[in-house]
């Protein structure tokens, strides 16, 4: 998709995402303009929906691009959370930003990478990021959602914020929203690889770990 001028979508509708791409396919996202995609309801703003079956790759090479998820369990760009229709969480492909401004939120998932559940939920696609501006804000800033797994992020370029409440950047954290007592136990999730470097610009926030899972 190539964006121009100033693009605004919002859903509210059925639990689905605002923007979704099939599964095994791959949507890339260029442009000069903006795009801002809204999902309020159980579904990312860039992803699957949990009611959608899983989503594929996201590519953004350029452009302003602002993806939130503002009610429950999804990730601003990336995954779902348990679908009571397919039983199993719905899960993104590979995330690769290479350019661009991107501005990703989730209330209660990673901002970028997994959605967030009371059980787990394990993002096993690959985050990429080598260029552009990122910032990236959830219960986890850059990685698995709540209680879960994370695959692989690597970093070589661009700059990068990421915030979360437990995680800046990493596995998902043993919090759930309303569910704060438990904040504190040890059983987050485990996150298999991280890289930072090259020429990133690269900055983690979190009232818990920075960087990283509590099963490193």
């Amino acid at each position: 998709i190539l964006i121009e001028g100033d693009n605004k979508l919002f859903t509210k509708w059925n639990k689905c995402p605002c923007i979704y791409i099939p599964e095994k396919f791959t949507l890339t996202l260029d442009g000069t303009g903006k795009l801002k995609a809204h999902s309020d309801t159980h579904g990312a703003g860039i992803g699957p929906g949990e009611n959608t079956e899983d989503a594929g790759n996201i590519v953004i090479n350029g452009g302003e691009i602002t993806a939130y998820c503002t009610s429950y369990g999804a990730a601003g760009i990336g995954s779902a959370p348990y679908s009571t229709v397919w039983h199993h969480d719905r899960q993104c492909g590979d995330i690769t930003i290479n350019g661009g401004k991107v501005d990703a939120y989730s209330k209660e998932g990673a901002g970028i990478g997994g959605g967030g559940s009371q059980d787990g939920m394990d993002y096993k696609g690959h985050i990429t990021i080598t260029g552009g501006e990122v910032r990236a804000e959830g219960i986890t800033g850059i990685g698995a959602g709540t209680k879960g797994d994370c695959n692989e992020i690597r970093i070589t370029g661009g700059k990068v914020y990421a915030k979360g409440v437990r995680t800046g950047i990493g596995a998902g954290p043993d919090i759930y929203v309303g569910d704060s007592e438990h904040a504190w136990h040890d059983s987050g999730g485990h996150l298999d690889w991280l890289y930072i470097g090259g020429t990133a610009d690269v900055e983690a926030h979190s009232k818990c770990r920075a960087v990283g899972s509590t099963h490193d």
